[in-house]
């Protein structure tokens, strides 16, 4: 647990360090900076959206496998 929220710090670091960068004259950096913002605020209204809505999370089925044939 401690490794894992020193890894989350770290890269959140790195992203603000990059976002500094882009903001400062790294023109080609922005696009790919808000790619996990967009897609982040897309997976939360979906989640928010299916919570509204009621809709619950299916379990997982796995099927068993015939390998004695």
């Amino acid at each position: 647990m401690k490794w894992r929220r020193i890894g989350i710090v770290l890269g959140g670091l790195v992203y603000l360090l990059l976002w500094a960068i882009a903001l400062n004259g790294g023109s080609r950096l922005v696009a790919p900076l808000t790619l996990p913002i967009v897609l982040g605020i897309l997976v939360g209204g979906g989640n928010w959206l299916n919570n509204f809505m009621g809709i619950k999370r299916k379990p997982q089925e796995f099927r068993k496998r015939n390998d004695e044939q």
